[in-house]
């Protein structure tokens, strides 16, 4: 079995391609499209190089014939492009990230009247469509992007299966991609123990972590507008913004010093692992106003040292958290007094327990075992077909 994954220069595709490599040795091969040159990761087998360009479309689609199976992490245009081609014969995994099927309806309702607003003056008038693009405003519908969203269409009715960083988006995806018949697995991108401080550390100050990065969707000057009218006292607020949209990123560090001052924090570059978690660490509160499933991976660090979460209810990780049994707070209460020191220690142990029943090492390790044994039998049935479909002729001409 070969399987080759698409994927951007990402920890998270990095950490996800290994673990595939442990339980397939050999049969893994790495395509990274993206605009500058990778780092090298955990990954060490054959990978390459591309640039997400038109011309590259048709030299990876020629490097993908080899395929048995093909996993994108996160459907981009020029994997959409590439995915159109494959051969009828090759299994698709379409493993979301979020942006990438939050479209149509979903994707109509994201953002909030400030944040709107600075994406109008750092992009010249330009605001969010349907599809996730930013447009001049009253121009949307180009047929550039109706032939894009037609591929990715394309695309969801031939994929074989789907994965979401949180179940409840199969609902999400099955609105955008009407066409989708395949089935829902399960992969994830980290597990406690790579996405979280060792051991049973807790959160040892009462810093505001606000957001995961610089994507409009964090609404950050939403957040900050609500925390400029709360009584912070000594309090730093964090602010991730080491990736994403650079002018939305400038536009937001503009925002954050006139609403908060020196209590303004940005991480505005990448830093070592441990290094991030041991800001986290100083965090006790964390607000993230995404109104769809997004920073996951950041929700479920704060969660496991004790931080007090806060999520807008409009996103559907705020009712799936709750009901898992943690204790989420809506962003609404933003304006209440802020809360001091970690959960209480009977909250944290029901929450950890929680965590490690869905993001364990054994959990996940164990979902990735059943697919993968999944697609060699798929493949491997396939691979049956295919022979007996090349002996039937011969045998009726006999």
């Amino acid at each position: 079995m070969k399987i080759f994954h698409i994927g951007s220069d990402s920890h998270f595709v990095d950490y996800l391609v290994a673990r595939f490599e442990r339980l397939a040795p050999g049969a893994n091969v790495l395509v990274q499209a993206t605009s500058r040159e990778p780092r090298s990761g955990e990954f060490t087998g054959p990978s390459s190089w591309v640039l997400p360009t038109a011309e590259n479309v048709d030299l990876v689609v020629e490097q993908l014939q080899e395929a048995d199976v093909v996993v994108v992490h996160a459907m981009s245009d020029f994997a959409a492009l590439v995915c159109a081609q494959l051969p009828p014969d090759v299994v698709v995994v379409w493993s979301g990230f979020g942006f990438d099927y939050y479209r149509g309806e979903a994707a109509a309702d994201l953002y909030g009247v400030r944040t709107l607003n600075l994406l109008k003056r750092v992009h010249r008038g330009k605001v969010p469509d349907r599809l996730g693009r930013l447009v001049v405003e009253g121009q949307a519908g180009s047929l550039e992007g109706a032939a894009l969203d037609m591929v990715r269409q394309t695309v969801a009715r031939r994929t074989d299966f789907f994965s979401a960083p949180a179940p409840p988006d199969l609902d999400v995806f099955t609105r955008a991609f009407p066409g989708f018949r395949g089935e829902y697995r399960q992969l994830n991108y980290g597990d406690v123990a790579s996405m979280c401080r060792a051991g049973d550390a807790v959160a040892n100050g009462d810093d505001i972590l606000v957001g995961n990065s610089a994507a409009w969707t964090n609404n950050h000057l939403e957040t900050f507008r609500r925390l400029a009218d709360a009584d912070l006292g000594s309090r730093r607020v964090v602010v991730p913004l080491t990736y994403g949209d650079a002018a939305y990123r400038d536009g937001v560090i503009r925002g954050g010093e006139r609403l908060l001052g020196e209590r303004f924090f940005p991480i505005v570059e990448h830093l070592p692992i441990d290094e991030y978690l041991e800001i986290l660490a100083g965090c006790g509160t964390a607000v993230f106003l995404h109104r769809r499933q997004q920073g996951l991976g950041n929700i479920v660090a704060a969660v496991q040292q004790g931080t007090h979460v806060y999520l807008d209810r409009r996103n559907p990780l705020y009712t799936w958290l709750r009901e898992l049994g943690l204790e989420i707070h809506p962003a609404a209460r933003l304006k209440e007094p802020l809360p001091e020191g970690p959960v209480e220690a009977d909250a944290l142990a029901r929450h950890r327990e929680v965590l490690e029943g869905f993001w364990g090492t054994d959990r996940v390790e164990a979902n990735l075992t059943r697919f993968v044994a999944e697609l060699e039998k798929r493949v491997s049935a396939s691979a049956r077909r295919a022979r007996r479909q090349r002996v039937l002729p011969g045998r009726r001409n006999r």
